[in-house]
């Protein structure tokens, strides 16, 4: 992984904290917990929030 790059808690920490401050409970799934990534992996996070009404995803590109 480059070394530059924020680690995948912290950077699930960063977008939890500016995404959903609120929620109840997040979970870090994907590759990146199996310790499978690559250059090119995502992070996959599930948000459990009560303020969010129904069920969707959605993906976010940072800038």
């Amino acid at each position: 992984m480059n070394a530059s790059r924020l680690q995948p808690i912290e950077a699930a920490r960063r977008f939890l904290v500016a995404k959903f401050a609120d929620c109840q409970a997040a979970l870090l799934a994907g590759s990146v917990v199996r310790g499978e990534e690559t250059e090119t992996s995502d992070l996959d996070i599930v948000v459990f929030d009560q303020k969010v009404e129904l069920a969707y995803r959605e993906s976010f590109i940072p800038h």
